[in-house]
């Protein structure tokens, strides 16, 4: 009797891992826009469990790094499926923030070295416009201290 409750449950419980770690898409990206080498930033980044993409970079083989022309960071990212996007312009750690309805800025040496945005209704049109949403926009923004 025990055969009969108990298999069922190890095959739910597997079925259940095995979505939750393999078909399961990431709902945030992380938008590579500095000039650092593209390599260090996939290996600063990929094991975070999120897809990776890398704006203004000359596409180079690699299975993790999506690349995409410079310049088109928010319009990629509003024609997506993510929840959230890092704009990394620097390759330091950034401390990962999940499921957030607010823009955080992280700052190092007086310096804006990431943007973590939330798919939100308005965006930039372009990552040149960037200041002048900030100071038109209405959305709260954190600052964080690296």
């Amino acid at each position: 009797m025990l055969k009969y409750v108990l298999l069922p449950t190890v095959f739910f419980i597997w079925v259940f891992s095995f979505y939750y770690h393999f078909m399961r898409s990431p709902s945030t990206v992380i938008a590579f826009v500095g000039r650092e080498h593209v390599r260090l930033f996939e290996q600063m980044y990929a094991h975070r469990g999120v897809d990776l993409w890398a704006f203004g970079h000359h596409p180079r083989r690699s299975v993790r790094i999506r690349f995409e022309p410079i310049g088109t960071v928010f319009k990629t990212f509003k024609a997506s499926r993510y929840k959230q996007m890092l704009v990394l312009k620097k390759l330091v750690q950034v401390p990962m923030v999940f499921e957030t309805d607010i823009v955080l800025e992280y700052i190092q040496n007086n310096e804006t070295v990431a943007m973590l945005w939330p798919a939100l209704d308005r965006l930039p049109l372009t990552d040149e416009g960037v200041v002048e949403w900030k100071q038109s926009s209405l959305i709260r923004i954190e600052k964080i201290s690296l």
